[in-house]
């Protein structure tokens, strides 16, 4: 076989494969796929059903049913604003009950988003297709009801808010106010600051002073005892210094005693002599007032 043949037949495999893949057995039906993702998401299994409904839209695209379908895969996986595009895409239809159903779930996906206006809406739509429907009879009152409550909530998180930024504008108004005064009162509390400075060096000299007077009434005390045990000692040595001389002159006395006895026999003028000499020694000798 020549290889121009070959790459023949393998093309023409390849072109007939791609006919065999993409005929209707191979695409699948779109309600056969749509019924695989109603079991599913009865089932709860909402990512599956969501899977099989998108591979149903890839087939019949602009279907109402999926995107009905498809908008409640995306409620039951909380996507609500996804859903509620879904249910909107899902009202180009001409039949009232399945628009009636598009407005309800959507007024549900806004109420679950808590935009209760919005569901109040969707639901007031439903019910003037669908007057007898009960459900959404109540859903619409609820709706009501939220949304009086989150009004009232929003006016008081308005108040709290309104009541904060008053507070914050007064304290502003205060913090201009003391940054006006400021200068005087920096002044007035530099002068306190050094009144307070000169209060602490006057007490700081007072107690020098008194530190300095204590030490010199010690040394002065110091000095009066020094003084006097000097003068103790200059008395007790003038004490020895009387009592040497009295036990000297007391001594002398004596030999004097011996001269004048030893002269008696002298003349008259070498006695003289000695007593003169007595006399002086004896006026020397101290001032007790006493002669031996």
């Amino acid at each position: 076989m020549r290889q121009t043949d070959l790459w023949r037949m393998m093309a023409v495999c390849a072109i007939t494969l791609v006919m065999l893949l993409s005929g209707p057995a191979a695409r699948g039906d779109y309600r056969a796929l749509n019924e695989k993702g109603n079991k599913a998401l009865a089932e709860d299994k909402a990512d599956e059903a969501l899977k099989y409904y998108k591979d149903a839209e890839v087939e019949k695209p602009k279907q109402p049913v999926l995107d009905y379908n498809i908008g409640t895969a995306l409620y039951k996986q909380n996507k609500y604003p996804e859903a509620v595009q879904r249910y909107t895409r899902a009202l180009n239809t001409d039949d009232p009950k399945f628009q009636a159903d598009a407005y309800y779930n959507s007024g549900n996906a806004l109420f679950r988003a808590q935009q209760y206006a919005e569901a109040i809406n969707a639901y007031k739509k439903s019910l003037e297709i669908n007057a007898e429907d009960s459900d959404a009879k109540y859903n619409l009152e609820l709706a009501r009801v939220k949304l009086k409550e989150q009004a009232q909530k929003q006016d008081k998180q308005q108040n709290q808010q309104n009541n904060q930024d008053k507070q914050d504008q007064q304290k502003q108004d205060q913090q201009q106010q003391d940054q006006q005064q400021n200068p005087q009162d920096q002044q007035d509390q530099q002068k306190q600051q050094e009144q307070q400075q000169q209060q602490s060096q006057q007490e700081q000299q007072k107690n020098g002073q008194q530190q300095q007077d204590q030490q010199e009434g010690e040394q002065e005390q110091q000095q009066q005892k020094d003084e006097q045990q000097s003068g103790d000692q200059n008395q007790e040595q003038q004490q020895q210094q009387q009592k040497a001389s009295r036990g000297q002159q007391q001594k002398m006395s004596k030999q004097d005693a011996e001269r004048i006895l030893n002269a008696i026999n002298s003349d008259e003028k070498q006695l003289q002599k000695q007593l003169t000499r007595f006399k002086v020694g004896t006026s020397n000798a101290g001032r007790s007032g006493k002669d031996w």
